[in-house]
């Protein structure tokens, strides 16, 4: 059972990160690059869901949620186009989105919570370590800046709230 889950996820995440790719256009040196990525997020995950595999990770509850709520697409979009939120804000909302769906299918442990958080921190790093490496040098500090922009608008925001 965990392999299939295991490869659910890799097949899903596969077709998320495709529609990064330009058809037609990456070069031979591109797709391997990609390929071994998929191998790294497969191996990783197969790696996460047996550490949890008595955890809700490895059930098909988290699945259908990560499927049905567009979970890696989510963090995808966020690494891809930075908002006015934070990444631990984003993240934290993540988390917590999962688990109130989690929660309507079955009482959650603190190691089903720890387990989830892990998922997802864990796949938003390797996707986020991965499109980093791909963007160049001015792509790169654009896209720093970006992410600070965001951070500082977020942390204005809430002190508008607090007044």
């Amino acid at each position: 059972m965990e392999g299939l889950i295991v490869q659910a996820f890799v097949d899903l995440f596969k077709g998320s990160i495709t529609s990064w790719i330009k058809k037609g256009v990456a070069t031979v040196k591109e797709q391997k690059e990609y390929n071994d990525f998929f191998n790294d997020v497969e191996s990783w995950c197969n790696d996460c869901i047996n550490k949890n595999e008595t955890t809700v990770v490895a059930t098909s509850a988290f699945f259908d949620y990560v499927k049905h709520y567009n979970l890696i697409d989510n963090l995808i979009e966020f690494i891809r186009q930075p908002r006015s939120q934070s990444e631990n804000s984003f993240l934290i909302e993540q988390n917590e989105n999962a688990q109130i769906y989690l929660k309507d299918r079955r009482s959650l442990s603190p190691d089903d919570i720890r387990s989830v958080k892990e998922f997802i921190q864990g796949i938003f790093e390797k996707t986020r370590n991965f499109y980093e490496e791909k963007l160049s040098v001015n792509d790169t500090i654009l896209h720093y800046d970006i992410k600070q922009t965001s951070a500082k608008s977020e942390e204005i925001a809430e002190d508008i709230r607090d007044i």
